[in-house]
């Protein structure tokens, strides 16, 4: 779906991200297959260049109960980081066009006025509104969206040492 001034109904507001809020840590737990499913860490910092100035740390925890490779669990954290730093935030009325999406789904938003052509966000929130002449509107708000936050890079599955026993099980 897109959005553009033909389905746009009044105002763009545009918000970001408090800098105290902004994520630029992730610990994410998970089961670790390689240490009898004992608890392992993964952890990922963005790199400095990328911090905002006086950007304060901002850790953020999550556990990955399902997930037993660390290969997986740095995925799914990565993701996070750089999705979070994805800071733009919009909100606008649109038509009865805009019941068609749902939380989650990735749109093109088209407006001159701040020079965007196609460009995509995830819908966040989707609020449906009815006006006392029966006329249904919606209200969404958007998050700004970079695939390559999910580009897939080369990741090597961590086995322990051998000398403790608990070494590569596919040796």
């Amino acid at each position: 779906n897109s959005f553009d001034d033909t389905n746009i109904i009044g105002n763009i507001t545009l918000g970001s991200v408090d800098l105290n809020q902004a994520i630029n840590q992730v610990e994410a737990k998970y089961n670790d297959a390689t240490n009898r499913d004992q608890a392992g860490y993964v952890n990922i910092k963005t790199p400095s260049y990328l911090l905002y100035p006086n950007e304060p740390t901002n850790k953020f925890t999550i556990n990955y109960a399902l997930i037993n490779d660390n290969v997986r669990a740095q995925y799914l954290a990565n993701r996070v980081l750089e999705q979070n730093r994805e800071d733009l935030t919009i909100s606008f009325g649109t038509t009865y066009a805009g019941i068609q999406v749902n939380a989650g789904d990735v749109v093109s938003v088209t407006n001159s006025a701040y020079g965007w052509t196609n460009k995509l966000f995830q819908i966040f929130k989707v609020e449906q509104n009815f006006a006392e002449d029966g006329t249904i509107t919606v209200s969404l708000t958007l998050q700004e969206y970079d695939p390559n936050v999910f580009a897939d890079v080369s990741i090597t599955q961590y086995y322990p040492p051998q000398n403790t026993g608990l070494g590569n099980p596919n040796i």
